[in-house]
């Protein structure tokens, strides 16, 4: 495991490699870590996909929101903002661990490779874990040591859902 000093040199050793061409493109996935995300994808996913699954995440949304807020508030970490404040492309000043973008990515990915039960799935969602995780990093806002908590408790609620949805898929109360 990364060492505190040693997540530090990391986000130092990624902000001064930070490109121009990049930059757009991190700022753009921190889009995907707002309210906003939520709002756009579940409708989209009711319109061209499933009604079953745009409800699916209309209810697993809200949870993995309240369980990040919750885990936030418990383990009060900081940012690495705080620490070096001329890292952050982004200023947020909230607690950092679990970081919520890895958690929701990595319940997303896991879901679509679950839903769709193809390699193309994979092509889509594991790129996509990575690069939302990674923009944390590039964009200074959270530790490795936050992505992987945040990673931790996605599938944690994405195997809470497997279990709860076999057991109603049995006719048990859940």
């Amino acid at each position: 495991m990364l060492s505190y000093d040693d997540q530090i040199k990391l986000l130092e050793r990624i902000a001064s490699h930070r490109e121009p061409w990049l930059d757009p493109l991190f700022l753009f996935l921190n889009y995907l870590d707002t309210p906003y995300f939520p709002l756009i994808l579940i409708p989209c996913v009711w319109l061209f996909f499933s009604s079953r699954w745009a409800f699916r995440l209309a209810i697993l949304f809200p949870i993995s929101w309240l369980i990040n807020t919750e885990a936030k508030l418990f383990f009060d970490l900081p940012r690495p903002i705080e620490k070096i404040p001329m890292i952050a492309m982004i200023p947020i000043h909230s607690p950092g661990f679990p970081s919520g973008a890895a958690q929701t990515s990595i319940l997303l990915g896991s879901l679509l490779i679950y839903a769709w039960k193809t390699k193309i799935a994979k092509w889509i969602a594991i790129p996509y874990i990575l690069l939302m995780s990674f923009s944390r990093l590039y964009l200074g806002v959270h530790y490795p040591t936050d992505i992987l908590g945040g990673w931790a408790i996605g599938l944690l609620i994405f195997f809470l859902y497997l279990c709860a949805e076999r057991r109603a898929e049995k006719g048990h109360r859940l």
